[in-house]
């Protein structure tokens, strides 16, 4: 009996490593189907690494592009900055040399202007001197005319002086014709 005993024991040692078993293969197909299913989600993962890297690679690639075209970029706006100052500097000279002009051609046009009003003011004078001298001159010619009227007169007096002197003479000496 003490077989039997052991026969059972060894029937259930059996079975119970038959549940084992297929419990452990139960666990197996899911540890493989589990495994599977890791595989397959790693080669996602590195494909979409892969795929992640050449994106990265990429961007950053254009990024350098990008931060060199920027550096040359800036090389340019400093090159255009330092013309423009320069530029900038030469007209700011042009300008102020323009503004001494301006400011000296005012000093110089108030000097003509006041010299030009001195100027009028004596134009103003010598016409009106000329004018007093017409004036004088006219009173002048109207005094030698009136002059030269009297010397005709006096001349014409002169003549008929003369003559009456002559007649005056010849009267005296034909009254002493006649005394004697």
């Amino acid at each position: 009996m003490r077989i039997r005993p052991q026969a059972g024991l060894e029937e259930e040692l059996l079975k119970a490593s038959e549940i084992n078993q297929e419990h452990l293969r139960a666990e197996l197909e899911e540890a493989k189907v589990s495994l599977q299913k890791m595989e397959v989600a790693q080669r996602s993962l590195e494909t979409e690494l892969q795929a992640t890297v050449k994106s990265l690679t990429q961007v950053t690639e254009e990024k350098e592009a990008q931060v060199e075209e920027c550096e040359k970029n800036k090389v340019l706006h400093t090159s255009a900055r330092e013309k423009l100052e320069a530029s900038i500097s030469s007209l700011e000279s042009l300008l102020q040399k323009e503004q001494n002009r301006l400011e000296k051609y005012e000093e110089e046009s108030k000097l003509l202007t006041l010299e030009l009003r001195n100027k009028s003011a004596e134009l103003e004078e010598m016409t009106k001197l000329k004018s007093d001298k017409e004036m004088q001159l006219e009173e002048l010619s109207e005094t030698l005319r009136k002059a030269e009227a009297l010397l005709v007169k006096k001349k014409d007096l002169e003549a008929t002086v003369e003559d009456l002197q002559k007649r005056e003479k010849e009267m005296n000496d034909a009254l002493q014709i006649r005394e004697v």
